[in-house]
């Protein structure tokens, strides 16, 4: 689902919400999964704290590079995560900073509901291919839980 400004998406992990956590927050995991489809994480470096930082170097097919990098605002350890998101190296494709939150819920000790919330102060022309993007890497990262 998505309103005009943010991506919604719910789903659930068969694996228990601490182990979920790690896969959001382990830099070693996180290149295992996140980006879309023609995208690939080539370092992924996590301060995890409150105002820590993050920063993922991205990488094309075609070798070019760009980084997503942001700001953890709220870490609360297997409950959620809350940062900034913001696009660097684009040019003018750019996308507009958000700020995405990531609530976990167990619902089985092994069980786990996955609730992402991306917030955009300005609606990006392409709000379908984000919310598909997400979609993509959260499928990743299911496969991704499952075999690891």
């Amino acid at each position: 689902m998505k309103t005009a400004t943010s991506v919604y998406i719910t789903r659930e992990f068969h694996c228990s919400a601490e182990d979920l956590f790690r896969w959001l927050i382990e830099p070693d995991l996180i290149v295992q999964w996140f980006g879309p489809k023609h995208l690939s994480v080539a370092k992924a470096h996590v301060d995890l704290k409150a105002m820590g930082g993050y920063s993922f170097e991205m990488r094309k097919p075609d070798g070019h590079a760009f980084f997503i990098e942001g700001t953890y605002l709220q870490v609360d350890y297997s409950q959620q995560l809350v940062f900034t998101l913001c696009y660097h190296g684009l040019g003018t494709s750019t996308p507009p900073d958000s700020v995405v939150s990531i609530t976990l819920q167990a619902i089985e000790p092994q069980l786990t509901r996955l609730s992402l919330t991306q917030k955009f102060e300005i609606i990006p022309p392409d709000i379908d291919s984000r919310t598909e993007a997400w979609k993509y890497m959260l499928i990743k990262l299911g496969q991704n839980v499952k075999n690891g």
